[in-house]
C-alpha cells in the first residue's frame, strides 16, 4: 500500500518532463508574426513539432530566446534580418515582418497567404515579377557589412526593386528578390559599404559591382565571386525619374549623422521655387513619418528628422529607412540606418 503514492508521484513527474517542453513549443506559436500559418513547422523539421529543429528552430534557441531553453521568443529586428535557411529571403521577409514592428496582441502582419517558412530552404515567399537570385562566394572581406542590392531597367533607368543585408552574413550566401518581366533587361547593381557610414560612397571607397542581364524570358540566376573590379552604380541618387537632368533638378545630400540615433539633418538644394515633401519610409515602402510638405524658394534648405517625436518614435525601428525628396515632378531618394 505505501508503494501507490510512491509510484504516482514518479508517473506525476514523467508527465510533467513531457509536458513542459510541449507546452513551451505550442506558445511560441503566437510568439511570432503569422506564427500560427506553419506552427511548429517554423522552428522544427516536424510539422507536430519536437525532434531536431530547422535552421530557423535553431537561430531562435541558440540567440533569440528569453529565459532559457524553455522562455519566449525574443521577435527583434536581429532575427528578422537573418536569412536562417539561406534561401534569398529574410526571416521577417518570409513572415511578412521585415523590421520585427509586430509585438503580441497586434493582428497578424502583411499579407497571411504570402508567408513562407523561415525554416525551409524550398519555402520561399511570392512576389511581383520574375525572381532574381544572386548567390554570392567569397564576400569574406565584407563580412558584417551592410550590403545592398536593386535591380534597374536598363531602357527607363528606374529601380523596380531593392533589398539589403544589414550584415554580410559569411563568404557564401544568397539574395533573391522579384520584379522582373519578361523581354526587358536589367541592371542588378549591389554594394558592400566598406567604410561602415551606412550609406553608398563610389569606389574604391565602397565596393561595388554591376551584372547585365539581358532580356528576361524567367527567373534568372547568377553567381557572383568577389573581386576588384568595382563600377560607380551611383546608388541612391535619382529613383523612379525618367531622363533626369540632375543639374536641373533637386539634390539630396547625405543625411547627418548616419546611421540615426535620435535625430539627423537632412539637406537639399533647389534649382527653382516648388512644392517640397520630404517622406520617410521603410524597407516595405510604408511611409513612417513626413518630414516637411510646403512650399520652398530656391536655394540651400535643411530639416532634421526627430525619431524621439511622439508621432514617430512608435513606428520607427532599428533598421534600413530611405527618405525621399519630392519637389514639383522630381523625386530623388537616399537610404539611411537607425540604430538603438
Amino acid at each position: 500500500m505505501k508503494r501507490l503514492p510512491i509510484l504516482f508521484i514518479i508517473a506525476a513527474l514523467v508527465c510533467i518532463e513531457f509536458s513542459l517542453p510541449l507546452n513551451a513549443r505550442e506558445k511560441r506559436v503566437d510568439q511570432l508574426p503569422n506564427g500560427g500559418v506553419d506552427r511548429c513547422a517554423n522552428c522544427h523539421v516536424s510539422a507536430g513539432g519536437g525532434g531536431p529543429r530547422n535552421p530557423f528552430g535553431e537561430a531562435v534557441l541558440n540567440g533569440f530566446l528569453n529565459g532559457g531553453q524553455f522562455g519566449d521568443v525574443n521577435w527583434v529586428v536581429g532575427l528578422a534580418h537573418l536569412d536562417s535557411d539561406n534561401d534569398g529571403f529574410m526571416n521577417g521577409e518570409e513572415l511578412q515582418d521585415l523590421n520585427a514592428e509586430w509585438m503580441m496582441g497586434d493582428p497578424a502582419p502583411g499579407n497571411p497567404a504570402l508567408v513562407s517558412n523561415p525554416g525551409e530552404i524550398g519555402s520561399i515567399p511570392n512576389g511581383d515579377g520574375a525572381l532574381f537570385t544572386l548567390n554570392f562566394t567569397d564576400m569574406t572581406p565584407h563580412i558584417g557589412q551592410l550590403l545592398e542590392l536593386r535591380l534597374v531597367d536598363v531602357e527607363t533607368g528606374m529601380e523596380v526593386n531593392s533589398t539589403f543585408r544589414p550584415a554580410v552574413p559569411a563568404a557564401t550566401f544568397k539574395v533573391a528578390l522579384y520584379g522582373l518581366q519578361e523581354t526587358r533587361a536589367y541592371f542588378a547593381d549591389f554594394y558592400a559599404d566598406l567604410n561602415g557610414n551606412g550609406q553608398y560612397d563610389p569606389p574604391p571607397v565602397d565596393h561595388a559591382w554591376r551584372i547585365e542581364i539581358p532580356a528576361v524570358e524567367g527567373p534568372v540566376e547568377e553567381n557572383f565571386t568577389h573581386n576588384t573590379n568595382f563600377t560607380d552604380i551611383r546608388w541612391g541618387q535619382i529613383v523612379g525619374v525618367d531622363s533626369f537632368n540632375e543639374s536641373e533638378g533637386p539634390v539630396l545630400h547625405a543625411n547627418y549623422p548616419n546611421p540615426v540615433y535620435g535625430a539627423t539633418n537632412i539637406a537639399f538644394e533647389l534649382q527653382s521655387a516648388a512644392d517640397v515633401r520630404i517622406e520617410i519610409f521603410d524597407a516595405r515602402g510604408q511611409i513612417v513619418s513626413v518630414v516637411m510638405d510646403g512650399y520652398l524658394d530656391a536655394g540651400h534648405h535643411s530639416r532634421i528628422w526627430d525619431l524621439r517625436a511622439a508621432s514617430d518614435a512608435a513606428r520607427v525601428k532599428p533598421g534600413i529607412y530611405f527618405y525621399r525628396l519630392k519637389a514639383g515632378a522630381r523625386e530623388v531618394v537616399r537610404t539611411m540606418i537607425v540604430v538603438e
